[in-house]
């Protein structure tokens, strides 16, 4: 009888022990922080906050978003050449970045709320810049606000990389460019630097910069 007693005594102290690992206060506590942060979007900005101080100017953001998020130009790239990375950055530093869109051409924009996803973003970097040519680069980028964006150039490059041609055979005028030309023509006159191969400058892509030789995956850095 003592023994059946001790052996229930000792299984109900085990599942009460067990029950208050499982609902210990700190815990609650943490998970209700996490919900907060979440529901009210400072998740996301506390992450995407620790990630900028990472980046410095100069640096070249590459996206890769999901194919239903692509616009008709973007698909074509997606589908035809099997391109993962669609668009380019160039980041200016403080939270900033150039880049082209289809309304307003040349912009300068925040930072993608969400940069620090790596499924998402890669950020190449070229390692051998000091501080002074990093700043050059920033302000080199501001003269090109406003340039328009060359749809042309832009949808005509599909083939004209498919197909292996020189160059795009249409453009819509001089004066107008797109989003991995523009980074590349930057980098070109500041520092003479080209970020891909000559052959391929006139008909260059986001994706040409992930597999630029002089770029390197921030990523991959120890």
């Amino acid at each position: 009888m003592h023994s059946k007693l001790a052996k229930k005594r000792k299984k109900w102290i085990k599942k009460l022990k067990r029950t208050t690992r499982r609902y210990r206060p700190d815990k609650w506590l943490s998970s209700l922080q996490n919900s907060f942060l979440r529901l009210t979007g400072w998740h996301s900005r506390i992450k995407r906050d620790a990630y900028l101080k990472k980046l410095k100017a100069g640096d070249i953001i590459l996206a890769k978003p999901l194919t239903r998020q692509l616009s008709l130009y973007a698909l074509l790239y997606r589908i035809v050449l099997h391109a993962n990375h669609i668009h380019s950055m160039l980041y200016l530093g403080e939270g900033k970045i150039l880049h082209t869109t289809a309304a307003s051409g040349v912009v300068i924009a925040k930072v993608p709320k969400k940069i620090y996803r790596s499924d998402r973003y890669t950020i190449m970097r070229q390692l051998s810049l000091n501080d002074d040519e990093r700043r050059s680069i920033a302000r080199e980028a501001l003269d090109w606000q406003d340039y328009k964006l060359d749809f042309g150039g832009l949808l005509s490059n599909v083939p004209a990389k498919y197909f292996n041609m020189k160059k795009p055979p249409v453009t819509s005028s001089n004066g107008r460019i797109w989003c991995s030309k523009l980074i590349n023509q930057i980098y070109e006159d500041v520092l003479n630097i080209r970020l891909v191969k000559t052959q391929q400058v006139p008909t260059i892509t986001s994706e040409d910069l992930w597999h630029s030789p002089v770029l390197t995956d921030i990523r991959t850095i120890a």
